[in-house]
């Protein structure tokens, strides 16, 4: 894996690596295989929950992307920023990033 920007200090960082590690011998993949990096001195565990509804039914959406940006100051962040983190969910499945996608691709300004 390249990383093809300077990584935050004191920060944690999870790749989300799939199925895509497999064992050198057998090819048996490693399901789910998630590594965790922290530039800091311990791995954060913090977390975020909650539940996004269907405003028309008030249902939970069983297809829906969730993302946060760490500047919110202006309402043109999603079109000019990278997610600081992103989750993904479709069906009953969670899917998603805590890894800063700025740290992984140089996105152009």
């Amino acid at each position: 894996m390249e990383i093809k920007d300077s990584l935050q200090p004191n920060t944690t960082y999870t790749f989300n690596l799939g199925d895509a590690v497999k064992d050198v011998n057998e090819r048996n993949p490693i399901e789910d295989f998630v590594y965790v990096v922290s530039t800091g001195d311990y791995l954060d565990s913090l977390t975020l929950s909650g539940t996004i509804l269907i405003a028309e039914t008030g249902k939970p959406d069983s297809n829906v992307a969730v993302m946060l940006y760490a500047n919110v100051a202006e309402d043109s962040v999603v079109s000019k920023e990278n997610p600081f983190t992103w989750r993904r969910r479709k069906g009953t499945a969670l899917t998603g990033s805590r890894t800063s996608s700025q740290a992984l691709t140089k996105s152009s300004p």
